[in-house]
C-alpha cells in the first residue's frame, strides 16, 4: 500500500475494506451454526415482535386427553362383553353401574368410542376429519375377545366409510434420519390395522423436521424416502378443500395439453370419492415431476393458488417452514366429550361449532399432568407445556389453506454480505461516528422491516447474521483506522520530536493546544565565527548544504547528553537541558557536550566547520508555545536564555571559546575552569561573573 500514489491509497484501501467485509458476511451468514442460531433465536425474536396471531376458523381440533376420559361413561356389561356399538355412551353421566373411560394413554379407549365421535362430527358438518393418531392391529388374548375386537374394528370403519372425508396418520421409518444432521423427527415402524386404512380417504404421516436445533418448527409436504407418499397436511388440504385439487388439474390440462389423457379424474364437484385421495395426489406428483423445465414455467407464472400448489408438489422433500400462531391452545379447540354431549344434547350448538372446519383429533394438554407427544416452539410461556403434536398438523394445515407459510429469504449470505460491506465502507470514509449511527439506525431499520416482512407476507430475513456482520464489520474497520491513527501518531511524534522535548511532546499531542511547563534547566548557545563572511562569498545551495554538517557535528552531542535544541537562526544553536531544580541540574552533562561540540568542530575537515563559540548558563526558564495566527514555535523563555547568548558573545572580546557563568562553574565538578572576571554584558544592568572552560580533569 505505501509503494502506491497517495492519489490511489484510499480508493484502494476501501475496496479491500467492501471485499473483505461482503466476504466474512457472506461466509457467517452460510456458516451451519449461524443457521442454527437463527432458526432458534433470530426466528423467535421475529415471533415475539409479531406476537400472538388470531388463527384461521377453518381449523377445529378435538382434544383427546384424561380429562376427556374422566368425563365419559360406558355402562358396565353384566356379562363382561364389549359392546361393539358403545351403545350408553354419554358425557358427564355418571352411576352405579357406569365406568369412565380413563386415560386415552394408560388405558386404550375401544375404538367405537371413535366411531360415534366420527359420526358426530360428520353430521355436524365437518368438512374434512383428521386422526393425529396411530390405530395398531386389535390385540386379544382368546377367541372370543378376538371377535369382539374385530367387531368394534368393522364398526369403526364403517363409521369412516359414511363419513367419507376422514384421514388416518400412519407412521412409516424415515431412512433420512440415519444420516448425520438431517434434522428430523425418528420414528419406528408401526404396524396398522388395515381394516381401518382401507376405510379411510387417505392416509399419510406426519413428518416434522426441525433444521439444526430442536424446535420442531418445519414440516414434509411428502415423505422424503417415498416419493408418492403425502403427509398429513395436504392430504387433509385436499380433504377439505377438494377445489383446489381440481384447479390444479385444470391448470395442468390448460398449460399443458399433452398431459391431458394422463390426468386423473377429479369428480366436477362435491367431495373426493372416499379412498381415492391418497392415489390422486400420488398420481398428481409423479406426473408433475415428468414435466420439463420451461411447463413449469408456465404452471407457476401466475403466481395465484394453482402455481403455488405446483410448486408445492416439485418440493415436497424441502421442509416447509412452519407459521406458528402461538403458544399452546392458541388454535380453536374443542373437547372430545364435548363433542360427545352436544351430538347427543344440542346438535345445533355443535354444528355451529364444527360445520364447514377441518377437524383434527389427538393428544392435547394443557399442563404438564400428562405429557405426550409434545415439541417445543418458539413461543415458550411459563405454566403451559409446549405444543403438541396435533396442533402441530393443524398449523401446517392452516398454513397450506391459506397460503401463510414462511419463506426463509433465499439471499441470506447476500443480505449480511452487503449490510457488512456498506458500514465498513461508512466507517471507513466518514469515520467510527458516522458509521456507529448507520450500525445502530440501519441495523435497527433493517430489524423494523425484517419484522414488518414477517408479519405481512411472512418472508423469514435472517437477523443474527446481518446484525453480527455488520458490527464486526464496524469494530474491525474502527480497528484499522485506529491502527492507522497510531501510526500517523507515531510518523507526527518522530516529525515533532525535533522540535518539542520528549517530556512534552505527549501534552501537546493530547491537548491539541499549548503546553506551558515552568521548569528549571542549563542554556547553551553556539555561534560560528566568520558565517557571515562565508556565507556572503558563496550560493545558498552551497551554504545550506554547509550548514546541515556543521549543524549535524553540534547536534550529536547535544542529543546524546540528554539535551534538546530549542532554536536554530542561521549558524546559531540555541540547546536546553531541563531539570526539576539546582541540586540535579546537568552540569556535567552541558559541559561534555560543549567540549565535545568543540572537539568535532576541530576534527572537521576544511569546509565543513567554522570555529566555534559557545556561551552557558543555568536558571529558571518556562518552556511554551510561542506565536500567533497559526504560527507557533515551542521555546525557552527566561533570562537564562539572553544571559547565555550575551556570555556567548563575550567570547569575541575575551578570545576565549567556552564560557560559562559563575553559577555553572560552582556546579561544576572535575572540569578545569579559569575564572575571567566580572563583565557588563551588553543590554542587562547586573553584572555577570564568568569561568573559561579549558577541559576536564
Amino acid at each position: 500500500m505505501s509503494r502506491l500514489p497517495e492519489r490511489f491509497r484510499q480508493p484502494v484501501l476501501l475496496a479491500i475494506v467492501i471485499v473483505l467485509a461482503a466476504a466474512g458476511g457472506a461466509w457467517l451468514a452460510s456458516l451451519p451454526v449461524t443457521h442454527e442460531l437463527e432458526s432458534r433465536y433470530g426466528l423467535g425474536w421475529l415471533y415475539r415482535m409479531r406476537g400472538v396471531q388470531t388463527p384461521p376458523e377453518s381449523v377445529l381440533i378435538v382434544e383427546l386427553n384424561e380429562a376427556a376420559g374422566e368425563r365419559l361413561t360406558l355402562p358396565i356389561p353384566r356379562d363382561g362383553s364389549l359392546a361393539p356399538d358403545c351403545t350408553g355412551l354419554a358425557a358427564d353421566v355418571t352411576a352405579k353401574y357406569r365406568e369412565p373411560l380413563g386415560s386415552p394413554r394408560l388405558q386404550p379407549w375401544p375404538r367405537c368410542v371413535h366411531a360415534r365421535l366420527v359420526d358426530a362430527l360428520t353430521e355436524a358438518g365437518a368438512r374434512a376429519i383428521v386422526f393425529d393418531m396411530v390405530f395398531r392391529p386389535p390385540r386379544f388374548r382368546s377367541g372370543a375377545e378376538r371377535e369382539a375386537l374385530e367387531a368394534i374394528d368393522a364398526d369403526f370403519a364403517r363409521a369412516i366409510e359414511r363419513s367419507g372425508r376422514v384421514i388416518m396418520a400412519i407412521k412409516v421409518p424415515n431412512l433420512a434420519c440415519t444420516q448425520v444432521g438431517a434434522g428430523c423427527q425418528p420414528v419406528a415402524r408401526v404396524d396398522l390395522s388395515r381394516t381401518l386404512l382401507d376405510a379411510a380417504t387417505a392416509a399419510g404421516p406426519m413428518l416434522l423436521a426441525t433444521p439444526r436445533g430442536d424446535l420442531y418448527h418445519a414440516f414434509w409436504l411428502f415423505d422424503p424416502e417415498d416419493f408418492g407418499l403425502a403427509t398429513l397436511p395436504l392430504l387433509a388440504l385436499h380433504a377439505g378443500r377438494p377445489e383446489i385439487l381440481r384447479a390444479l388439474v385444470e391448470r395442468i390440462a390448460a398449460e399443458v395439453p399433452r398431459l391431458r389423457d394422463a390426468l386423473p379424474e377429479v369428480p366436477a364437484s362435491g367431495p373426493l370419492e372416499p379412498t381415492q385421495l391418497s392415489g390422486l395426489v400420488t398420481e398428481m406428483r409423479v406426473l408433475l415431476a415428468q414435466i420439463a423445465p420451461h411447463e413449469i414455467e408456465r404452471l407457476t407464472a401466475p403466481g395465484d393458488r394453482p402455481a403455488r400448489v405446483v410448486q408445492w408438489y416439485l418440493k415436497g422433500t424441502a421442509p416447509g417452514l412452519l407459521n406458528e400462531y402461538g403458544p399452546t391452545g392458541t388454535l380453536p379447540a374443542i373437547g372430545y366429550a364435548d363433542v360427545i354431549r352436544l351430538a347427543q344434547t344440542a346438535p345445533d350448538q355443535l354444528a355451529k361449532r364444527v360445520a364447514g372446519r377441518t377437524v383434527f383429533i389427538g393428544y392435547l394438554q394443557h399442563e404438564e399432568k400428562e405429557p405426550f407427544e409434545q415439541f417445543p416452539s418458539h413461543f415458550r410461556f411459563d405454566g403451559l407445556p409446549d405444543v403438541s403434536g396435533v396442533e402441530l398438523v393443524a398449523t401446517a394445515f392452516a398454513n397450506l389453506e391459506h397460503d401463510t407459510l414462511l419463506r426463509a429469504a433465499p439471499v441470506w449470505p447476500l443480505i449480511a454480505a452487503t449490510l457488512a460491506a456498506l458500514v465498513a465502507a461508512v466507517t471507513l470514509v466518514w469515520g467510527p461516528g458516522v458509521g456507529g449511527l448507520l450500525l445502530l439506525g440501519g441495523g435497527a431499520t433493517f430489524v423494523a422491516v425484517s419484522a414488518s416482512l414477517f408479519s405481512t407476507v411472512f418472508v423469514w430475513m435472517p437477523l443474527l447474521a446481518p446484525l453480527a456482520a455488520t458490527a464486526i464489520a464496524y469494530g474491525a474497520t474502527v480497528l484499522l483506522q485506529y491502527e492507522r491513527e497510531l501510526r500517523r501518531m507515531r510518523r507526527l511524534r518522530d516529525l515533532l520530536r525535533g522540535f518539542v522535548p520528549p517530556d512534552t511532546l505527549d501534552d501537546l499531542l493530547k491537548r491539541q493546544k499549548s503546553a506551558r511547563r515552568t521548569s528549571y534547566g542549563l542554556c547553551l548557545v553556539t555561534d560560528a565565527q566568520g558565517f557571515t563572511n562565508f556565507a556572503e562569498d558563496r550560493p545558498p545551495e552551497v551554504v545550506a548544504g554547509f550548514l546541515d554538517g556543521y549543524l549535524e557535528l553540534l547536534f550529536r552531542p547535544i542529543i546524546e547528553n540528554k539535551g534538546y535544541v530549542s532554536d536554530v537562526i542561521g549558524d546559531s544553536v540555541l540547546a536546553i537541558f531541563p531539570c526539576s531544580g539546582p541540586e540535579d541540574a546537568p552540569v556535567e552533562a552541558v559541559l561534555d557536550a560543549s567540549l565535545a561540540i568543540l572537539a568535532a568542530v576541530d576534527a572537521a575537515g576544511e569546509g565543513e566547520a567554522l570555529p566555534t563559540r559557545i556561551g552557558v548558563t543555568m536558571g529558571p526558564m518556562t518552556q511554551t508555545m510561542i506565536g500567533a495566527h497559526g504560527h507557533w514555535e515551542y521555546r525557552a523563555v527566561g533570562d537564562i536564555v539572553n544571559t547565555a547568548n550575551r556570555v556567548q558573545s563575550l567570547n569575541k572580546t575575551l578570545q576565549t571559546r567556552i564560557l560559562v557563568t559563575d553559577v555553572v562553574a560552582k556546579a561544576a565538578r572535575g572540569f578545569r575552569l579559569r575564572d575571567r572576571g566580572t563583565y557588563a554584558l551588553s543590554g542587562k544592568r547586573q553584572h555577570q561573573h564568568v569561568h573559561e572552560l579549558l577541559g576536564k580533569d
